[in-house]
């Protein structure tokens, strides 16, 4: 044996072992972050519609941070379907933390015409979001599903 492949061999099994210790690690120990919508408001009101912010919060309790690649989301008015769609974020959930984010849903009051609700009629009505955040993570997309619903009024 020469001299480096004394010195060399240990070095690189070290190396591949650490690897398996380090993917082992983390997939034993990446949890799942608790995601919630705390509030949704009313942002604006016009007479083509209403434009929605629902204000989500996260906490990541892992040593590690993580993204958020996307979020798929639909609402509905009143228990009626008016919206769907995809949102991409990269929102950063840091280690330890809570993170902020929002997202945005403008409402269109000649949709809601259309499925049959009046919604000038003043009142209090109730919009839900059911949304799927999908968090990355060394060892892959991590789905969480997130629901809120809240009576508003405008």
């Amino acid at each position: 044996m020469t001299a480096s492949f004394k010195i060399l061999f240990p070095i690189v099994m070290l190396n591949l072992g650490g690897c398996t210790l380090l993917s082992s690690v983390l997939e034993n120990t990446v949890e799942a972050p608790t995601i919630v919508c705390d509030e949704i408001q009313v942002a604006s009101v016009s007479l083509s519609g209403v434009d929605l912010v629902f204000s989500i919060n996260a906490y990541n309790p892992n040593p590690i941070g993580l993204n958020v690649d996307h979020v798929e989301y639909s609402v509905a008015f009143d228990g009626n379907l008016v919206g769907q769609g995809e949102s991409l974020s990269g929102v950063t959930l840091t280690a330890r933390e809570d993170s902020e984010f929002e997202l945005a849903f403008s409402l269109s009051f000649s949709d809601l015409v259309g499925l049959g609700i009046n919604a000038v009629s003043g009142g209090h009505h109730t919009v839900a979001l059911d949304s799927v955040v999908h968090v990355a993570t060394p060892l892959g997309d991590l789905p969480v599903r997130v629901g809120h619903s809240v009576d508003l009024s405008f």
